[in-house]
């Protein structure tokens, strides 16, 4: 991966990795309701 953090379809999903980060932090504190993860947007996680 020559730039792994742009927008293309083939980099990394930080936003997504982000949410998963923050719904564990927020679990773990024991906050309620929880943000939904981030879904998919034509097949392509971003």
């Amino acid at each position: 991966m020559e730039d792994p953090f742009g927008l293309e379809p083939n980099d990394l999903p930080l936003d997504a990795l982000a949410r998963i980060i923050e719904i564990d932090l927020l679990d773990a504190l024991g906050e309620r309701p929880l943000p939904a993860p981030l879904q998919p947007q034509d097949y392509v996680l971003r």
